[in-house]
């Protein structure tokens, strides 16, 4: 979903932001902070609950949970 939402925003605003000057942007984004603070709690409330049942599910597995491989599989790449 995270990801989702980082294209989007992307996708609808990236190109305007690009079109502004730096002081425009700026000048923008204090103006709209209040609209993206209160988007903030829709995205990353998701992202926890994920993280947190990925994590409740690796310990419960019966394998037992190590954090090697995440540690290993950028080198095996």
């Amino acid at each position: 979903m995270f990801a989702g939402v980082m294209f989007a925003i992307g996708v609808i605003l990236g190109g305007y932001w690009r079109s502004l000057s730096p002081a425009d942007f700026l000048e923008w984004f204090s103006r709209n902070n209040v609209f993206i603070m209160r988007a903030i709690p829709f995205v990353a409330l998701p992202t926890f609950i994920g993280l947190g049942g990925s994590l409740w599910l690796g310990w419960n597995s019966g394998r037992g949970f190590s954090l090697k491989p995440i540690f290993l599989k950028p080198y095996l790449l």
